[in-house]
Parts: structure tokens; C-alpha cells; sequence
């Protein structure tokens, strides 16, 4: 660095000696001064700086502008001579260089501190928004103890033992993942529970509450995007995609070993060659938006389903169990209009195991296993003749009972 600073005092030989003691300064603007050992990673080519060498008087100061290592000199400059010729190498990489200043305590004054070099991109943060490390999901159980309950709070919560005054509120799940909660709202077309407003949905603040009906019901869902091509995850980067994947598996292990709820047992009852269901797990069939059958007239009809409420009550520690209460609708025309007609399905406390065709209603795929689909098309076929007719005035024969009590029975000529 001296001899470049030497080159622009041109035949001055008595700077130039100055300037092999070390006797000068060297300052950017507004006076930052640059210590001698950075000056080979501070300055640059076509710098401009300050040079004051010690003979000059306070004050007396002189610009200079660097010249490059390969720029033309002055015809009276000669350059210093090589005493070896040095090749310059260039590596195949991107270097990261981060430069210290401080502010000074006037104006625009940056006081140099220290030059870091990197061979990585380097990430800078405000303290105030430093990433958090956060779990993807969070399982929150509320305690409260009785007036007269003295608890033991220590480290471990294992030592907790509850008075039988003590008791727990239903645990809520709480998803933190935003890559979790966005394939879950992509995925799921119907909620389990009524729409209450924004600030309360479980799909946007990321709160279930046991035994987290919406997400049992769309594990499958979550599973079948896992494999997608298109739709949504095709917006996605790779990167995004596979943190999302690996989220979503958090999930799904969790759902499957939730001790309450036992998926695997369920699963098994529903494998079988009678497939059976305890009432516990009935509202696992029931899921909103999906078709069901429903015993009506001495035959079977197809639903669609609403809302489903009734069976254990896991708010009470005594897991009060009462009937389902199932709301489904179907097509109807007035001979004007065609429109969902709603109808409630009851279905009774039971004990053990039931046969899950023998319920009052149950979904459309275990009875069509049995008739290899059969039925489904036959009522496909009723449903487009109904659309069919509705359109308006159509002339048709009947054969069968009448539609009011006590008609006789008309066979069509």
C-alpha cells in the first residue's frame, strides 16, 4: 500500500521518505481515520482519501485519488521495479465481506471499527425480530385446582398429582407451523363445527380443541397432497414443499398415537369383513360434506352430511356420553324450485361393537363394498331422471302405492 500511496507524490523523494517511516495519516471523508493495518482491505482502487504526511502544517492536508495496480502512471512517474513478478489466481468461488463503522457523535460521521470476510452469504438481523425456534405443533393442557387444593409445582410435571378437587379442561392443539395450517385449509372443504367469525376459527389462529375432529377428518386429504403434482403445491418451491411434507407428518404421528382417541384400533375394526364401530369412534364416520346412507322407508337413501353433535363428552371428566345427533340434507323440488331439505338422524348409546351397515345411517363405501356399487347407481340414475323431470311438464307411468295414506296401490296401463 505505501508504494501506491508513493506513486501519487510523483518525484517528491522527501514524501516519499516520509511515507517509508510511516510518518503520514490517512483518513476517509469527515475524518475517519484508517489504521495502517487495514488499509489493504479498506481501501480501493479509485479511493478518495486523505493523505497528510507529518511535515505538512495542521490543517494542510492533500486529496489524493489511488490509482489502480494496472492504471497508466504519469510520464514523470516511473514505476517501482519488480523484484518478482507476481500472477494473480482466481478462485472459482464468491467471497462475503462485511465492513464494522460506528456513528460518531456528530452528523454523518462513521468511525471505521473492523473488516469480517466470509466465504457464505451472511444473514443480518434486527434484535428485535430474531427467528424463534418453535415446535411445529403444541399440545396444551390446562390444570385448574380447587380453592382449597394446595398443588406441589416443581420441575417435573410427572410429580404433579392432582386433588380430587383438581381437574383438566380439555387440551387444545396448537398448530405453529403457517406451512401446516395453509395445506390444511387448501385441503379441507367442510369444518366440523359451525362458522363463528374469523377470529374464532381453528383453520386461521391454528387452535384445536380435543378431540380435534378436523383434523382426523382430513388425514387423508393431508396424505393425497403429500403425493400432488398440481393445484396449490405446484406454487410451491421444492424447499417449501418438503419442510411442508415433513410437517405434516408431525401431525399425522401425533393423530395416530393420541391414547384417547386409539386410530389404529379403529382402523382395525373397520378392516374387517364385518366392519364395526364402538360409539366412541362413531364421529370418525361422520364427517361433514361426505355421503352417507340412511335407512328410510324400508330401504336405503343417500345424504349428505351436515353437522354432527352428541356422542362423549370430553369437557366432563366423566366422559358423559349422549345420543349423535346427525344433520344431512338432500335434493328436493317443490314443483318450482329444486333445494337441500335437511333432516336430523339420531343414533342411540350403545354399548360394545356394532356392525356399521346395521346403524341408522353410516357412510356410502362400507355398503358398497358389500353390492359392488350397485345401489350408488341406481339412485345416480334416479337423481339425473329427477333433475330430468323437473325441468317441467313430463309425461310418465308409475306403477306402485300411492302418495297419500290409505291410496291404493295404481299399476300403469
Amino acid at each position: 500500500m505505501k508504494d501506491i500511496i508513493k506513486l501519487s507524490y510523483g518525484m517528491n523523494e522527501i514524501a516519499k521518505k516520509e511515507i517509508d517511516e510511516g510518518k503520514f495519516v490517512v483518513t476517509f471523508p469527515f475524518d475517519s481515520q484508517i489504521l495502517p493495518e487495514h488499509w489493504d482491505t479498506v481501501i480501493k482502487p479509485w479511493a478518495h482519501v486523505t493523505i497528510t504526511l507529518q511535515s505538512q502544517k495542521v490543517g494542510e492536508k492533500t486529496d489524493q485519488a489511488l490509482p489502480t495496480t494496472g492504471q497508466s502512471l504519469p510520464k514523470d512517474v516511473k514505476s517501482p521495479p519488480d523484484k518478482k513478478s507476481v500472477k494473480t489466481v482466481y478462485e472459482s468461488r464468491v467471497s462475503y465481506t462485511l465492513t464494522l463503522y460506528q456513528k460518531g457523535m456528530y452528523g454523518n460521521e462513521e468511525n471505521y471499527l473492523r473488516t469480517l470476510s466470509y466465504s457464505h452469504p451472511v444473514s443480518l438481523e434486527k434484535s428485535n425480530t430474531r427467528n424463534q425456534v418453535v415446535p411445529v405443533l403444541e399440545e396444551i393442557s390446562r390444570v385448574v385446582f380447587g380453592k382449597d387444593s394446595t398443588p406441589a409445582l416443581g420441575a417435573n410435571p410427572d410429580d404433579l398429582v392432582l386433588d380430587v378437587s383438581d381437574y383438566l379442561k380439555p387440551k387444545k392443539l396448537h398448530i405453529r407451523s403457517p406451512l401446516l395450517l395453509n395445506a390444511l385449509r387448501y385441503v379441507a372443504k367442510y369444518s366440523s363445527n359451525p362458522a363463528q367469525g374469523e377470529e374464532n376459527e381453528a383453520f386461521t389462529n391454528g387452535l384445536f380443541t380435543f378431540p380435534f375432529k378436523d383434523l382426523y377428518y382430513h388425514r387423508e386429504e393431508l396424505l393425497s397432497y403429500q403425493t400432488e403434482t398440481t393445484g396449490a403445491r405446484a406454487n410451491h418451491t421444492l424447499e417449501y414443499n418438503k419442510e411442508c411434507d415433513e410437517h405434516i407428518n408431525v401431525l399425522l404421528d401425533y393423530l395416530e398415537n393420541e391414547p384417547k382417541i386409539q386410530l389404529k384400533s379403529i382402523h382395525e375394526r373397520w378392516a374387517r369383513k364385518v366392519p364395526t364401530t364402538t360409539f366412541s369412534g362413531f364421529w370418525l364416520l361422520m364427517k361433514p360434506g361426505s355421503d352417507v346412507y340412511v335407512q328410510e322407508n324400508g330401504q336405503l337413501n343417500a345424504y349428505v352430511i351436515d353437522l354432527v353433535s352428541g356422542g362423549i363428552d370430553h369437557s366432563d371428566e366423566s366422559f358423559f356420553a349422549r345420543p349423535y345427533s346427525v344433520r344431512v340434507w338432500n335434493l328436493v323440488s317443490d314443483g318450482k324450485t329444486i333445494r337441500r331439505k335437511p333432516r336430523i338422524i339420531q343414533v342411540p348409546v350403545f354399548d360394545g361393537e356394532r356392525d356399521i351397515v346395521s346403524l341408522p345411517l353410516f357412510p356410502t363405501s362400507f355398503y358398497d363394498k358389500l353390492d359392488t356399487g350397485i345401489l350408488r347407481q341406481n339412485l345416480i340414475r334416479r337423481g339425473k331422471n329427477f333433475f330430468r323431470y323437473a325441468r317441467g311438464p313430463t309425461f310418465l307411468e308409475y306403477t306402485g302405492s300411492g302418495l297419500k295414506p290409505g291410496w291404493k296401490k295404481v299399476v300403469a296401463a
